[in-house]
């Protein structure tokens, strides 16, 4: 996928920084966060397919393409992510480090937000727009509930599949593709339309801390033994 691709091309991209621009709602303080991001390469992959799948991965992956060392979420909860990444055919490092950012890989969070929303769940799903997620989700609405980890992935990569269609007709592509798809996932497109205007720019604190811990992931180690 060309996900995968961009890897090694855009290694060498990130810049340091800033100060954030302005409020991000998210379950945890991301100005506790380390400021590392100025010395970790970038990462920028991009989705090569946007269309949903409807098939499910058949194929049994082994630890060492989904168990990181640092993620401190299970075994088995770390495969789920991997096979619902492989599905919707969307970076599996990339959804890690925005579940990270988003809530630390916690299922029990919420967030009240400024206009009465709350975000729920390990992908902070938004309360106003849960049918919009729930379909990113392909689960029924009546059904649909933030806070299990599953359908908040879903919502989450159906979301980033939703969003790089979008941006792609646009015509953004590599790195500027990925700093829109996770802008948008944390701002949504009309706020972030709006932060592009008013500041002149593309990049946030948001994304940088996203790729920062991307590029920190460690994978387990092949001959590690795991119940």
């Amino acid at each position: 996928m060309k996900l995968l691709a961009l890897l090694s091309a855009c290694v060498m991209l990130i810049q340091p920084v800033p100060n954030p621009p302005e409020d991000i709602t998210a379950a945890v303080d991301l100005s506790s966060i380390a400021e590392t991001a100025d010395q970790s390469p970038v990462y920028h992959p991009i989705a090569d397919e946007v269309a949903l799948s409807s098939e499910a991965v058949t194929d049994e992956p082994s630890v060492e393409d989904y168990y990181y060392t640092d993620v401190p979420l299970e075994q088995a909860q770390q495969k789920l992510i991997y096979e619902i990444c492989e599905e919707y055919e969307v970076d599996y490092p990339l959804v890690l480090g925005i579940l990270s950012v988003e809530s630390n890989y916690r299922t029990n969070v919420s967030h009240k937000n400024n206009n009465g929303s709350t975000d729920m769940g390990i992908a902070q799903i938004n309360s106003y727009y849960l049918d919009h997620y729930a379909a990113m989700a392909q689960i029924p609405e009546s059904e649909f509930d933030p806070y299990i980890l599953e359908h908040g992935v879903r919502a989450l990569c159906g979301d980033l599949q939703y969003l790089t269609d979008s941006y792609e007709e646009d015509g953004y592509t590599g790195e500027e593709l990925t700093i829109h798809i996770l802008n948008g996932y944390n701002m949504g497109q009309g706020g972030f339309n709006k932060y592009k205007k008013r500041t002149g720019s593309i990049s946030r604190y948001y994304d940088k801390k996203v790729l920062a811990v991307v590029s920190s992931l460690e994978l387990s180690d092949e001959n590690i033994i795991l119940n």
